[in-house]
């Protein structure tokens, strides 16, 4: 009697345990919904927990990369976007992402080449073009740099007019 005790105890626990365990795509979906309430911290917990469960999971690392580089660990963001393009998550948004990183952590020539990336698999990337040009000329290619504005301009990132007319000539 005592041993089929606990054996529905030990039942109990599990089934118990299995009704409240969180997937990785609930964990992800919480993540999102902290990093939309700007809870950076919360929604990086979330994505650990979900990578911890599947840690081929790619959208997760883009997103906890965004909420690394929110609360200004963007080594930590590079790092997730690194996986996630070594996922096969290696899109033009990725390879921008990183790159955006990587212009914060003032790594501008590694930023460079990784928006010239982001380009290369979207060629009419405005957005690219524009922080490549801020890139280039924190590099002192400023040549360079406004032909990516004039670029950026041309496919309709307006802004990019802002910094061609102040630095370029």
């Amino acid at each position: 009697m005592k041993t089929s005790k606990h054996i529905v105890f030990f039942l109990f626990c599990i089934s118990s345990f299995c009704f409240y365990a969180q997937t990785a795509k609930e964990y992800y979906t919480s993540g999102n919904l902290k990093y939309k309430l700007k809870d950076y911290r919360g929604a990086i917990v979330d994505y650990d927990l979900a990578i911890g469960l599947n840690p081929k999971y790619l959208d997760v690392y883009n997103e906890r990369g965004f909420s690394k580089d929110q609360i200004g660990d963007f080594a930590g963001a590079v790092d997730d976007f690194t996986k996630a393009i070594a996922l096969g998550g290696g899109n033009a948004e990725t390879y921008y992402n990183r790159g955006f990183a990587k212009d914060e952590m003032l790594e501008y020539k590694d930023a460079e080449q990784d928006y010239t990336k982001a380009i290369g698999l979207n060629p009419k990337f405005a957005k690219a073009y524009f922080n490549r040009g801020i890139a280039k000329n924190n590099l002192q290619d400023i040549k360079g740099a406004c032909a990516d504005w004039t670029k950026a301009g041309e496919l309709g990132y307006m802004e990019a007019y802002d910094l061609k007319s102040k630095y370029c000539k």
